[in-house]
């Protein structure tokens, strides 16, 4: 019998079991969302550069990234001071209020 040990470091990030266990969201979704979780907070994630990191195609994007949205987890604001395009915003804690930006 396997058991599941719990390790809780502060210098781990915490992925909430809430997150991990939606019913909304696809496996693609978990996952991206650990990566991007998993992520420095000065990166800036970009869309093209998520896919391409991925290799999710045009309608697996489409998909992730409104469950990830509409689950209220992650957002498109517009590109910051200096840099050009779009970046996403992600929060696993769910900060954000389910938008219906366009990510695509």
């Amino acid at each position: 019998m396997s058991k599941v040990i719990h390790i809780n470091s502060s210098r781990e990030k915490r992925i909430p079991d809430s997150f991990v266990q939606n019913e909304n969201l696809s496996i693609e979704s978990i996952g991206l969302g650990v990566y991007l979780n998993s992520l420095p907070k000065t990166y800036i994630p970009r869309p093209h550069l998520i896919r391409e990191h991925f290799k999710f195609g045009e309608r697996v994007w489409r998909k992730v990234s409104r469950e990830l949205r509409q689950a209220g987890y992650l957002r498109l604001t517009k590109g910051a001071k200096g840099y050009g395009g779009s970046q996403l915003e992600f929060d696993i804690n769910r900060n954000f209020e389910s938008v219906n930006n366009n990510v695509e």
